[in-house]
């Protein structure tokens, strides 16, 4: 069958005979997203009607007609296909088909057509995105330098395989006819929707709109071609963006497509779902107008059409056609339904065989009048020319987007299956990769979602150490740490160029090969939490290597505090000048004021354990965005390296765990210098007590095992990877660490190790409010006090033993060790710990024992009775083990032990 053009007629318009076996094709339509809910209702026109005159409710905005409710009805936005994957993000992986109807249609016409086909091909797993290529707009409209390798390419290689009648360059069909058709067609939509005053926005900017609308259409049809290209992109900022009227998983015998159209259904009486179409009646319908038609009804799965023929703008009679008919309509529309499905099932093939490569755009070209199909892999051509320091490519950055926006959407579900945390680790990393080699200097956006994947990818490391990373990809994607792994798969893939003979399209499955349909390549990651969490704070410090490359220069402050604090903030009152009735802060809190700074650490809430899943704060407004991810890095930096330091704590690494501390207090130092001019950001709450809290564990274990104190000054001394990064995130006034560099010190005695616990478990008091983890840290608070007066006991004792006088020095001494041993004995006992309280109590009696002992005459002599001193330290004894009596008979299980 020879091709036939859009508008050729033939005499003969006798209807085929029906076969029952060309009917039977499998199609289902599901709407994922509708603009409008139900069909509008239509009325047919009275015969004679003139379609030349607009009607009074022309280019209003209706709805229910979609992009066909303006004039500029074929504007598409470039990459809708991206765009339907953001909004269907679930879709990526499941289906093999993202695209417009109009270029699915385009691909399964090209057996029965001579027009050029242009498309650009992307690959994400199983799912193939398809967008339209206007090489007239990308090629030969722009400047010399812009994808200057991409012209040298197609001028070189694609031109010269075409025919010479060929190189011409086609362009959209915009001629007279083209646009007056149009037109007419735009005017009977809105001639045949039924009680249009209900569905229609009357006012005076519609009215205002419809003059303008109207004026630019007159003009559009008198320009000449020259200007008609200009014309079309001032349209498109007219009526801005194209959305899809509907979105709709298609499914096409064995083929899964998500198809975005704007075909308006209509309904009404006995037909409550049909689509209207408008033809010469001196030009019967031929086979391509057909495919539209039929694969248009399908796609929204609409049983019925109906036609409507004119005479030159004139309405002559409606007919009634069912879908299932179209293939079989007559002489000049005739195609098999089987043979559709066999030319889809095909290009399918040919691409999944061919494009194989995540990430990579490919370039599907056939030439007017070609009669083969040819692949090109724009990426290894770029990647290329830019060893040889020409271009960038301009899809990588649009691609990159996709792969952030997947990921993004797929970090905001609340249960992440392993599948899907896969596929978001593949998602970052593969963004992240396209961004660094998109060929120039990444420009600041592309920095912040650098940054900000970087954080994704450190959330999604530390969220679940349970679960095994699954890549259910293409088998060059196995290996995603190697930095060239698509590239270098395959060094002659550049030089050949895959094709396909239009012909071949229409034999039942006669392109074959690897489909490479989701091969599963498993790739998993280390169970190790250690392991997990240093994967992380890579990307952590990746991030804040990347907010701190200033263009300012290092160590300059990221904005003017001065300017910023002059601008409204939308979400903040504006402070009247007065002053509060309330009672002024507690003497406790204000003393803490020098520790606690300006952080915010959610008081009144409940705390636990770290969590190392913590969700970040909202972005703030007229903050730039490094501050607002370096906030975000610096706190999950915080709370990664909180879980390390607990794991070298329990490993007895003491001194690594104490310089992961002062890295946390690093962090923190930066997130309160950082935000004190950024209001409303608040830190996690459990970050900073359990920091402290842990901090005086490991003062605690270090006077513990002092005699180890050369093999943790060295651990502490070896610098973590990452060390001059974080110092560099730190704003150079906060350096010094004056709140608090008390903690992180290494001492060098048993005391001030001890004394520093105590310091830190009393501050991490002070910002708990969970009770449980109260319990546990007024326990450990208890026992460093307890150690610290026995070992200020012991210290008397000696030292009286060696005077044998009872000095100054030793009554200091017996007073510390006192008040250290009661202050124990009142913390245990406000948890109830009537053990511990019993041993603090049997230590205070020893220590009276001892006092009282010191107060005997130096030179021996004997005497009758106790000194005053004596007497009193004796009964304290006395009352110390009634006490520690009465707790060990109330404890019954010590006399069963």
């Amino acid at each position: 069958m020879e091709p036939l053009k859009d508008g050729e007629s033939s005499e003969s318009t006798d209807r085929i005979k029906d076969d029952p076996d060309e009917k039977n094709v499998k199609s289902t339509a599901i709407v994922k997203f509708a603009a409008v809910q139900a069909p509008a209702m239509y009325a047919e026109l009275q015969s004679n009607t003139d379609l030349n005159l607009p009607p009074a409710n022309w280019l209003r905005k209706v709805q229910c007609l979609g992009g066909y409710g303006t004039l500029d009805i074929n504007t598409r936005n470039e990459f809708s296909s991206f765009h339907m994957a953001n909004n269907f993000p679930d879709c990526i992986g499941e289906v093999d088909v993202v695209s417009a109807a109009e270029n699915i249609k385009k691909l399964l016409k090209i057996p029965y057509s001579k027009a050029q086909v242009s498309m650009l091909i992307h690959r994400i797993g199983k799912t193939i995105l398809v967008d339209e290529f206007d090489i007239h707009k990308h090629l030969l409209r722009t400047s010399e330098d812009d994808l200057q390798w991409l012209k040298k390419f197609y001028f070189e290689h694609v031109l010269q395989s075409l025919r010479l009648k060929e190189k011409a360059f086609p362009r959209k069909n915009k001629s007279r006819y083209h646009l007056q058709h149009k037109s007419m067609f735009s005017k009977f939509l809105y001639h045949s929707i039924a009680d249009y005053t209900e569905t229609s926005n009357y006012s005076e900017d519609s009215d205002s709109s419809l003059l303008i609308n109207s004026q630019q259409f007159s003009e559009q049809i008198r320009i000449n071609e020259e200007e008609e290209e200009e014309e079309q992109e001032d349209a498109q900022t007219l009526y801005g963006e194209h959305k899809f009227l509907r979105d709709v998983l298609w499914t096409f015998e064995d083929i899964t497509m998500l198809i975005g159209t704007d075909m308006p259904i209509f309904g009404g009486g006995k037909r409550p779902c049909v689509s209207l179409r408008l033809r010469d009646k001196n030009k019967p319908i031929n086979i391509l107008t057909g495919l539209d038609y039929w694969l248009d009804n399908l796609m929204c799965n609409v049983p019925e059409i109906m036609m409507c023929y004119h005479l030159d703008g004139i309405v002559q009679q409606y007919e009634l056609l069912k879908t299932e008919d179209i293939p079989k309509l007559n002489n000049n529309c005739n195609f098999s339904p089987k043979v559709i499905k066999d030319v889809a099932q095909n290009i399918l093939s040919f691409l999944k065989s061919n494009a194989t490569k995540t990430g990579h755009t490919y370039w599907l070209f056939k030439g007017k009048d070609d009669d083969v199909i040819k692949l090109y892999d724009l990426t290894t051509l770029c990647l290329d020319n830019m060893m040889e320091g020409q271009g960038q490519n301009p899809f990588a950055i649009h691609v990159a987007m996709l792969f952030y926006t997947l990921a993004r959407n797929l970090h905001g579900q609340p249960d992440l299956s392993n599948k899907n945390r896969a596929n978001m680790h593949f998602f970052l990393e593969k963004c992240i990769r396209m961004l660094e080699d998109a060929g120039t200097q990444p420009q600041v956006r592309h920095k912040l979602l650098i940054a900000s994947a970087q954080f994704l990818l450190a959330d999604l490391l530390v969220k679940g150490f349970a679960e095994d990373f699954s890549i259910e990809f293409v088998m060059e994607e196995s290996n995603l740490n190697s930095h060239s792994s698509d590239e270098s798969s395959d060094d002659n893939s550049s030089n050949q160029s895959p094709s396909v003979e239009v012909e071949s399209l229409r034999k039942a499955n006669r392109i074959r090969g690897d489909v490479n349909d989701n091969a599963l390549v498993t790739r998993k990651l280390t169970d190790d939490p250690t392991e997990r969490c240093l994967l992380a704070l890579e990307h952590i410090f990746k991030g804040l290597d990347l907010i701190n490359e200033n263009p300012a220069g290092r160590g300059t402050p990221l904005y003017d505090e001065k300017i910023q604090s002059r601008l409204a903030k939308p979400f903040q009152a504006i402070p009247l000048k007065y002053s509060s009735l309330a009672s002024s802060k507690s003497k406790k809190y204000s003393d803490k004021t020098q520790i606690k700074g300006r952080y915010n650490c959610g008081r009144g809430e409940n705390k636990c354990w770290i969590s190392l899943s913590h969700q970040p704060n909202c972005p703030q407004a007229n903050v730039p965005w490094q501050v607002n991810y370096k906030l975000h890095l610096l706190e999950k930096g915080g709370i990664i390296l909180c879980f390390l330091a607990e794991r070298a704590f329990s490993l007895n690494h003491r001194g690594i765990a104490l310089r992961y501390l002062q890295m946390i207090f690093m962090c923190l130092e930066g997130i309160e210098a950082i935000s004190a001019t950024c209001e409303g950001f608040k830190v996690d709450s459990s970050l900073l007590p359990n920091a402290l809290g842990l901090t005086g564990d490991v003062h605690y274990m270090l006077a513990k095992f002092h005699q180890n104190e050369t093999l943790y000054v060295e651990e502490f001394e070896h610098l973590p990877d990452g060390w001059e990064i974080l110092s560099a995130s730190i704003p150079k006034q906060d350096l010094c660490f004056t709140s608090y560099e008390p903690f992180w010190v290494i001492r060098k005695s048993v005391e001030e190790h001890l004394f520093v616990g105590t310091q830190c478990y009393e501050e991490a008091l002070f910002y708990t409010e969970n009770d449980e983890e109260i319990k546990r840290l007024k326990k450990r608070h208890g026992n460093a006090l307890n150690d610290l007066g026995v070992m200020y006991m012991n210290n008397a004792k000696t030292l009286f033993e060696e005077k044998g006088l009872l000095t100054s020095k030793v009554r200091t001494l017996y007073k510390k060790s006192c008040d250290y041993l009661s202050a124990g004995v009142d913390t245990f006992k406000s948890i109830g710990d009537q053990t511990n309280v019993a041993l603090l109590s049997s230590n205070l009696g020893h220590l009276m024992r001892l006092c009282a002992h010191s107060e005997t005459s130096p030179n021996g002599e004997r005497r009758k009775e106790f000194s005053t001193q004596e007497r009193r330290y004796f009964q304290k004894v006395s009352m110390e083990l009634k006490d520690k009596k009465k707790l060990l008979i109330s404890r019954t299980f010590f006399f069963e032990q």
